[in-house]
């Protein structure tokens, strides 16, 4: 085999990831609680770290991503996308392995406008064998760029 197949992917909702948005909002919270700060400006800053509408959209992103799953093969990228029925062309903007986690970054051409997503792969978002050849093929990628 001179090369090899497409590697599809369909992440899963990280609960690690949820839990970690979580936590840091706390700790924003508790934070700013704890700072020596006046009556009016702490007020604004703890109501914006506490706002609803904030949490509630990183939630829903974090629930609902833009992209449902990836094919990454030798002759580039596809993503499939809750509003397209067909697989898209895509472009890798971006990754990054970061330890377990991996940020990917892509961009595809949906109707008139270019979209975009991040993705925030960790190891509880895909599988072992998946995970360790989508750190492979970006490891790959990086070294044939250079």
């Amino acid at each position: 085999m001179t090369s090899a197949p497409p590697l599809r992917i369909e992440p899963r909702v990280s609960p690690a990831l949820a839990g970690a948005v979580v936590l840091v909002s706390l700790a924003s919270f508790g934070a700013l609680l704890w700072a020596d700060l006046d009556a009016l400006p702490g007020g604004i800053a703890v109501a914006l770290t506490l706002w609803p509408g904030v949490v509630a959209a990183a939630a829903w992103r974090l629930a609902h991503p833009r992209v449902h799953a990836f094919a990454f093969g030798r002759e580039g990228m596809q993503v499939w996308t809750p509003r397209a029925a067909d697989p898209l062309p895509a472009r890798v903007q971006h990754a990054r392995v970061l330890g377990p986690l991996i940020v990917l970054g892509l961009s595809w051409d949906q109707g008139p406008r270019s979209r975009r997503a991040t993705l925030w792969l960790l190891p509880d978002s895909l599988d072992a064998g998946q995970h360790r050849a989508m750190r492979m093929r970006l490891s790959a990628r990086t070294h044939n760029a250079s």
